[in-house]
């Protein structure tokens, strides 16, 4: 049980001061399991992971269910063998995209072991506004300190989305001015109110985002991608072996047609489509298609969308994105979606929908070995900003998968060690449609994969998102 929960590593320092453990081998040793025990539920110094939450989310004694959320009524059941519900302060929020509106504390819930009762949340009439998402966060403290707890110490919550929805429908930001065009061999540059935006007319990369000051937010092209760095459980599974293609279509990948059209004055689309070498039949190569449609609007947005078109037999895909590579001044990452602590699509227990804020850089969880890692789902919007606000932001009335590192993919697919990760002056950001869940029923065959409804079968694919300049 303690090897399952608790990592078993030595805590070493660097020459230049980096924390790290050691593991499996790294005393010359033949025969050894890597960091096999060291992938516990808790770190090895006591300090939680984020799969921690996960594990104490689906461990929780009270459970709470929906009975007529318009109405703020809800089902309770208490699990505990011997405590009485009235132990606990129970608190309560309303929060609007992630501000919150109305708080409260019910009184004292009089619910003995293993019962269940019904309850109702006193909340105000919500009268909802256009675009505006409303959920209810439920909390169960205790009243007092225990051996094992202190005082306030959350045991147990739930989040419910409530039924309050707007009949109004957002305006489209108006796009009433022009975009200018500046073509030669190589390149073409639009020019909009608030941006420059440049592609390259070779690779069909959007290579270049400028705000009207020349701050340049692009440290590398915005280019799809289907990859991640693999896993302890990938590594089980063998997700390289097995789906290693998906690593470098992108890479080997062929610009087959590049278009620019103006579809009026105040819009131009620029098309880039993929030949991606993916599979062959009969010793002919087959090509999967990739297509990104870019639509430059006057008023500074971007609107991309990418569609993906498999041909031949293929495995899973790890994941359907696109990635590019900030300057590390944007260094300020918000996002509305689910957190605070990173969550994958079979890995959603301990997150709950807000808006949260973090350093990319600082605030970076580090996995002993380095590998996939700081993933958020559901996410409506993100930023990524300087000290002095300015940055960009992403949306999309879709719900996204997005992670931002301070390293490059490749980094975190060959440190074998946290000391190991260069000092990267930029940062990765990865936009996302989906990517496959964790897996994990064990980590060293099959069983390592995620299960079937969280993986990602080789089929056509669609999203889109939104890309706008932020200037305080």
């Amino acid at each position: 049980f303690i090897w399952d929960c608790t990592d078993q590593g030595i805590a070493k320092t660097d020459e230049n001061g980096t924390k790290y453990w050691l593991y499996g081998g790294d005393y010359g040793e033949s025969i050894h399991s890597g960091n096999f025990c060291i992938n516990g539920v808790i770190n090895a110094d006591q300090t939680p992971k984020p799969v921690t939450w996960a594990a104490k989310k689906v461990h929780q004694p009270v459970v709470i269910t929906a009975a007529n959320l318009a109405a703020g009524e809800l089902n309770i059941r208490n699990w505990h063998h011997f405590t009485n519900l009235t132990n606990f302060d129970v608190f309560w929020t309303i929060e609007e995209n992630g501000k919150e509106i109305q708080q409260g504390q019910l009184p004292s819930l009089d619910l003995a072991p293993a019962k269940e009762t019904q309850f109702t949340i006193p909340f105000k009439k919500i009268k909802a506004k256009e675009g505006k998402e409303y959920f209810l966060n439920i909390s169960f403290k205790l009243k007092n300190a225990t051996t094992w707890a202190e005082k306030g110490h959350e045991i147990a919550w739930e989040q419910f989305k409530l039924p309050f929805e707007s009949d109004k429908v957002i305006d489209a930001p108006k796009n009433n001015k022009a975009v200018l065009i500046s073509n030669n061999k190589n390149e073409v540059t639009l020019t909009t109110t608030k941006t420059t935006v440049t592609f390259d007319k070779v690779t069909g990369y959007l290579t270049s985002l400028k705000n009207k000051k020349g701050v340049e937010f692009l440290k590398a092209p915005l280019k799809g991608n289907f990859w991640r760095p693999p896993t302890d459980n990938d590594e089980g599974s063998q997700l390289v072996g097995r789906h290693g293609v998906w690593k470098t279509a992108v890479d080997n990948s062929t610009l087959s047609n590049f278009t620019i059209s103006e579809e009026n004055e105040n819009t131009v689309k620029i098309v880039a489509e993929y030949n991606l070498p993916t599979s062959k039949k009969d010793e002919k190569e087959l090509f999967s298609k990739l297509t990104t449609e870019y639509l430059v609007l006057g008023n500074g947005l971007i609107e991309i969308s990418y569609s993906f078109n498999p041909e031949g037999d293929l495995p899973n895909l790890p994941r359907f994105g696109s990635q590019v590579q900030l300057a590390k001044q944007f260094d300020n990452f918000t996002w509305f979606g689910m957190g605070p602590h990173e969550n994958y699509i079979d890995r959603l227990s301990g997150a709950k929908v807000g808006r949260y804020n973090k350093s990319v850089k600082k605030d970076f969880f580090q996995y002993v070995r380095p590998q996939e890692s700081n993933n958020y789902t559901q996410v409506r919007w993100a930023t990524l900003t300087n000290n002095k606000g300015v940055g960009i932001k992403v949306s999309s009335p879709e719900l996204l998968s997005v992670s931002a590192w301070p390293y490059l993919m490749k980094d975190l697919e060959t440190a074998t060690h946290i000391n190991k990760l260069p000092n990267r002056d930029l940062i990765t950001l990865n936009i996302d449609y989906k990517q496959r869940g964790l897996g994990g029923d064990d980590s060293w065959s099959m069983h390592a994969r995620p299960h079937e409804e969280f993986r990602l079968p080789a089929i056509p694919y669609k999203y889109s998102y939104t890309i706008e300049v932020i200037n305080p």
